[in-house]
């Protein structure tokens, strides 16, 4: 209102009818005027004793003048604006994983297709494939992850978040699950005093696997049945539009919430940090057996560094950091490079210790043909100038037509 009367000046006229209210007020008819380059103009005219609906007109002679061509405001205007994540972030996080599953399908084919070569068959090549599946539901989670109301209604929005956490949940299981069980295996196999063999096979490893497996199951039907997660919406701080200083802006984030999730996340990090603490044993214990295709503790254990080193950094960023995109951002980069690293660092010597036993292959053979081609074309003294027999014979092979 203040704003209204900075460009308008409202007279009374005290001339002609004069009326009251049942109040005592007079009601009379009123002129406005309005200063326009230091000129007062009657702009509107008020005649409270008019039919209703024609009391107050305007002159039009000049018409009223506004600054920025619209009236001012006489109060704030209030908005409500959903925080979400950019879509050219979500886009480069969705298409970094999406190269990310497209690794670990080209690692499962090569596991697969290569199961019997000796360096992939001595590390458990079904093992190999859970750890490659744990990969995979990472990178899945890292998209899920990224989905917000912008994207997807309250309820597909709630059904996301729970299929988020069961992917970054049974990603961890399956793949950290698989290398434990096979460095306990080298654990045991190496550290047996008795003159009777160890003999551990792949279905003891996988009973071991499925226990871990078991347990995060337990824990999630648990959460969903005592404590299930929902969509809230939460209201930030009003501030001041930046466009428009009589603007606003409420912003609303649509969160998942369990009333004791702080909790249930606290009984997986306990789960996790006795596996890691385990998985840590095993690598040091295992550090000297020199069987790469055997033993992958070296690689483990930096796999193990990394991870640990991401959670400790991630888990209090996802707590500090409020604002959706920063805290979208570090937490997938930091699932995608760990997630990333350990594959890596779990099969690529296997690739290259496949590609270097072909190369040496082909040198041997390339070596074999040219020590036979020596053989063959040496001169033989008792022959006395006559050919020799085998040259003979091989140009007879490479050429029937001779016979």
């Amino acid at each position: 209102m203040l704003n209204i009367c900075k460009h308008l000046i409202i007279s009374f006229d005290i001339q002609g009818a004069v009326r009251f209210t049942e109040t005592g007020d007079r009601e009379g008819p009123m002129k406005l005027e309005q200063n326009q380059n230091g000129t007062m103009y009657i702009v509107g005219l008020y005649n409270p004793a008019a039919k209703p609906g024609k009391q107050f007109s305007l002159t039009n002679d000049p018409p009223i003048y506004w600054q920025d061509g619209k009236p001012p405001v006489d109060e704030f205007i209030e908005r409500e604006r959903y925080q979400e994540i950019f879509m050219a972030l979500f886009i480069t996080i969705a298409t970094l994983s999406s190269l990310g599953i497209i690794l670990t399908i080209f690692f499962l084919i090569f596991n697969v297709k290569y199961r019997n070569h000796k360096m992939i068959k001595m590390s458990s090549p079904r093992l190999n494939n859970l750890i490659l599946a744990g990969g995979f539901l990472a990178y899945a989670s890292n998209i899920l992850s990224g989905m917000d109301s912008g994207l997807l209604s309250e309820y597909y929005l709630a059904f996301t978040c729970k299929t988020y956490i069961w992917c970054l949940t049974m990603a961890f299981a399956l793949s950290y699950g698989a290398m434990f069980s096979k460095t306990w295996r080298v654990y045991k196999i190496f550290t047996n005093k008795s003159v009777i063999p160890t003999r551990i096979r792949d279905p003891q490893l996988f009973g071991w696997v499925a226990v871990l497996v078991l347990i995060n199951i337990i824990v999630l039907v648990l959460w969903e049945i005592l404590d299930p997660v929902s969509i809230v919406t939460n209201r930030g701080e009003p501030k001041t539009s930046a466009e428009n200083d009589d603007v606003i802006i409420t912003p609303l984030l649509d969160t998942c919430v369990s009333r004791w999730k702080l909790y249930w996340q606290c009984v997986f990090f306990f789960i996790y940090g006795i596996l890691f603490i385990f998985g840590a044993f095993l690598a040091w214990e295992t550090r000297n057996v020199q069987i790469p295709a055997l033993n992958d503790s070296k690689m483990i254990g930096i796999s193990m560094y990394t991870v640990v080193t991401m959670c400790f950094t991630g888990v209090p960023v996802s707590f500090l950091v409020i604002e959706p995109n920063a805290n979208f951002a570090l937490l997938s980069i930091f699932t995608f490079v760990s997630t990333t690293l350990t594959l890596c660092l779990i099969f690529i010597p296997k690739v290259k210790s496949r590609n270097d036993d072909i190369s040496g292959m082909v040198i041997k053979s390339q070596t074999s043909e040219n020590g036979n081609s020596a053989i063959s074309n040496k001169p033989n003294p008792n022959s006395q100038g006559q050919p020799n027999a085998s040259a003979s014979a091989n140009n007879t092979i490479a050429n029937p037509n001779a016979i």
